[in-house]
């Protein structure tokens, strides 16, 4: 009688093999996790030099301690941030004092989230220390208030503004808008406490994570069709769908309300409500086709500040000519914030708009 085959097992030497090989893929994924460590982290690293950075105030808002001062360092930047005694990011070696016994007509109040405040950049490089510089040159006297905070929305800029009026009267509030504002806005009304980034406190990140799949990804998304491709699929991509589903459109009306709250507190101080729109990357890259359209939101914000009597302003169309003339690198891939170079662009498109305004103010 016989047997059928016999099923072989693993014999000594393949799993000798096995796991020899499994021993190679490790050192070799461990030597190339270990050199991204070493020579391109993409870790944030902070290094507090005067702390402690940020605090949440009894008025529902965080916002920068005065005094404070810090260094972050990522693979795309490194960057010092110094905060002065009024609580606002100032340039290290040349701040200019800003008077709050002074005129309000010296006063322009430039409220914004981490890119009016000049994440990743040094402060003289800002848009808002740029634009500061190009309308000194026809009213010497002016002041510009960079009262930009890292992750601040709409309705955190209300709260903000409400107190900074207070010390320092205004003729001008400009308000920087960026498209993910519409996802973390609430109603004015909400809960006191909703809006508070209780992750902007921390100190550092604890989180483990792999790097060298990070670092992948990062010069996956230097590849603008492919960098298109995947925004297109995030949360944020909706943002400019040609069809967008109700919880967006919801999240617009939201924000909508919001800069009618603002433009209703600065005529009580009898200060111009003037929002600026900022792009992100995607808007830059992107070609309008049946599904999505870079230009949606400022078309449609736009109308909105016409029929509400306050100005909106978008950089969007300035800042396409000039990246597909140039290529500039206008933002930083992986962080997302504006580079030196989109800090320029940005104030250039901004600043005659802007000279316009205070003429037609005088």
């Amino acid at each position: 009688m016989k047997s059928g085959p016999q099923k072989r097992g693993v014999s000594p030497l393949s799993r000798k093999g096995i796991l020899f090989l499994s021993v190679i893929v490790g050192f070799f994924f461990l030597l190339l996790e270990t050199s991204v460590r070493l020579f391109c982290n993409q870790e944030l690293s902070r290094k507090i030099i005067q702390g402690p950075i940020f605090e949440v105030t009894k008025n529902g808002y965080h916002r920068p301690v005065p005094g404070a001062e810090w260094i972050d360092t990522t693979f795309e930047y490194q960057t010092h941030y110094k905060i002065g005694s009024g609580g606002f990011r100032t340039r290290l070696k040349e701040s200019k004092p800003i008077n709050e016994e002074s005129p309000a007509d010296q006063h322009l109040i430039f409220l914004g989230d981490s890119f009016a405040f000049g994440h990743g950049i040094d402060a003289r490089d800002c848009f808002v220390e740029r634009i500061e510089d190009g309308l000194q040159k026809q009213h010497s006297d002016l002041r510009v208030l960079n009262a930009g905070v890292p992750a601040f929305d709409q309705l955190l800029e209300f709260r903000y503004l409400r107190n900074i009026l207070k010390e320092y009267p205004a003729r001008h509030v400009v308000v920087g808008f960026l498209p993910n504002d519409i996802f973390t806005n609430r109603p004015l009304d909400h809960n006191f406490s909703v809006g508070v980034r209780e992750n902007i406190l921390q100190t550092k990140s604890v989180k483990f994570e792999i790097q060298f799949l990070d670092w992948i990804k990062a010069g996956l998304m230097t590849i603008d069709p492919l960098y298109v491709r995947l925004y297109e699929q995030t949360g944020r991509g909706k943002l400019f769908s040609t069809k967008p589903d109700d919880t967006v459109q919801s999240q617009i009306e939201i924000t909508k309300q919001l800069f009618r709250e603002l433009n209703n507190l600065c005529q009580q101080h009898n200060a111009m409500l003037v929002v600026v729109s900022i792009p992100q990357l995607f808007q830059l890259l992107k070609t309008e086709d049946a599904n999505f359209n870079p230009f949606k939101l400022d078309q449609e914000f736009a109308q909105t500040a016409s029929n509400d009597g306050y100005l909106w302003i978008e950089t969007l169309s300035s800042m396409r000519r000039e990246y597909e003339n140039s290529n500039s690198k206008t933002h930083y891939r992986v962080d997302g914030h504006l580079t030196a170079e989109g800090n320029i662009m940005v104030a250039e498109a901004l600043i005659d708009p802007l000279l316009a305004v205070l003429e037609i103010d005088k």
